[in-house]
């Protein structure tokens, strides 16, 4: 962890993500060392760090710790309610995050909510009801994430409708610009980004498994670099030079017409099935059924929500206030 550090530190970047598993796991001690999270956020405290984590082991002594810090932030996992939340990640979970929440507030840290969106949750959390609980709880922000069938054994039913996307599209939207938490849509946010952030592109990310695989994106799980299989001293810069990143990156460019639709996984999956194939990339799951499989019904998906998209983009309105922004590189003004 303290190489990817550094070597990302060299490039001016400041701000990592470490998600899990479980990261509250390894706050004081990372197996191999006599360190854990809290003090790699001592070390480096000139950059920031966002830690998704389910909140059970969120105590008053690691509250104050992060309090202490100033510069990591939680993003604890929620589902909607009581209902949800248990449903998902078992009984009793959804008031752990609450006493969480509450102990987190008292300590005046900065934190937020994590959210993943199924068919299951997703009326649920595009209420009003469930972001005033996230704002009263003391959440400064919220991260939605669309479920995507990724990884071994992925639950097609667990997949929203191209109109329950737009929902949610409209809602975060909604809540963005007239409430006073951050609400950020992983998807649905494209706009905001100019599109998809993965692969490394200026301004974007990548992700680094717990394997040591460098992949475009936490969704995207193929690979072509592993952080153990090379002397490299830069083997993230050997990744983000490769013929695979630069694949990825260069979908990126062709479908840059409408950043309502950004994903090379549910919106563009002939892109990634292409630079998987064409470059030597290999899955970093058992089971990955994205490029076969699933692939039809991506495709299928992906064109009922390119035609919601395109009219939402060019005829709503919503997102005329941005149209300074794509009058270059032959994106297509909205409005």
């Amino acid at each position: 962890m303290q190489k990817i550090i550094e070597e990302v530190r060299e490039w001016g970047c400041r701000f990592i993500t470490i998600s899990g598993g479980e990261p509250t796991l390894y706050w004081k001690r990372i197996p191999g060392s006599n360190r854990g999270i809290y003090e790699l956020c001592r070390q480096y405290n000139d950059m920031d760090f966002l830690m998704y984590t389910n909140g059970t082991l969120i105590n008053e002594e690691m509250a104050a710790q992060i309090a202490d810090l100033g510069n990591i932030t939680p993003a604890i996992s929620i589902e909607g309610f009581r209902e949800q939340t248990d449903s998902r990640r078992g009984e009793g979970v959804f008031d752990q995050v609450m006493k969480a929440m509450d102990t987190l507030r008292r300590y005046h840290t900065f934190f937020g909510a994590s959210v993943t969106y199924t068919t299951q949750n997703v009326d649920t959390v595009t209420s009003d009801d469930f972001v005033e609980l996230l704002m009263d709880k003391g959440c400064f922000y919220a991260w939605y994430f669309m479920y995507v069938p990724v990884g071994r054994e992925p639950d097609l039913s667990l997949m929203i409708s191209p109109q329950q996307r737009k929902r949610v599209a409209e809602k975060t939207w909604e809540w963005l610009t007239t409430r006073p938490i951050f609400i950020a849509d992983f998807w649905n946010s494209g706009p905001l980004v100019k599109g998809c952030i993965a692969a490394g592109r200026p301004n974007g990310y990548m992700h680094i498994t717990h394997q040591g695989d460098i992949c475009p994106c936490v969704f995207m799980m193929y690979s072509a670099h592993n952080i153990h299989d090379t002397d490299s001293k830069t083997p993230l810069l050997d990744a983000l030079k490769s013929d695979f990143f630069a694949k990825i990156r260069q979908g990126q460019r062709e479908k840059e017409h409408n950043p309502l639709a950004p994903c090379q996984i549910v919106d563009h999956p002939e892109v990634l099935k292409e630079a998987v194939e064409t470059t030597g990339a290999h899955s970093t799951q058992e089971g990955q059924t994205l490029l076969d499989e699933l692939h039809p019904l991506l495709a299928q998906r992906a064109k009922e929500w390119q035609e919601i998209a395109d009219e939402m983009w060019t005829k709503s309105g919503v997102y005329c206030g941005l149209a300074d922004q794509y009058q270059e590189n032959g994106w297509l003004p909205p409005g």
